[in-house]
């Protein structure tokens, strides 16, 4: 009978969601992820292809985000940007602080919507599990 309440209790425990694993949505067919910063959440569009993560200049003034110099240009299909680096802010996904460097430029020309306020880079991604099946990213 033990063992029995020993296994009940382990698949109990293994079968219960992971708290490091988050839900993915899509904006415009794009996946995105609810971010907080500075306890304000935000949607911003995972881009795994991306090498920075991107704050939507706007939105990083409303959160008092202030620019620390000058960040890197980037190219893409709608030309070149000069970035700003910002100061040093970290984003949560939930309870988990993912660190890396924070640009600040306007992204409303690349997102055609308000909706999502960034966009966010491999090096804030760096150790997750990310799922397009069952759109679930999992951070260990």
């Amino acid at each position: 009978m033990k063992k029995i309440w020993i296994i009940l209790l382990f698949c109990l425990l293994s079968c219960q969601q992971d708290a490091s694993t988050f839900s993915i949505r899509r904006n415009l067919g794009l996946p995105t992820l609810t971010i907080t910063i500075k306890g304000k959440s935000t949607e911003m569009i995972m881009d795994t292809g991306g090498a920075v993560t991107i704050l939507d200049d706007g939105f990083a003034q409303e959160l008092g985000i202030l620019p620390a110099g000058e960040g890197p240009e980037i190219r893409g299909y709608g030309g070149s940007r000069k970035l700003l680096e910002a100061e040093e802010t970290v984003l949560y996904i939930g309870d988990i602080p993912l660190y890396g460097k924070v640009y600040i430029s306007d992204i409303d020309n690349v997102m055609n919507t308000r909706q999502v306020k960034g966009i966010l880079g491999i090096e804030h991604l760096d150790g997750a599990q990310i799922d397009l099946k069952t759109n679930t990213i999992t951070f260990e």
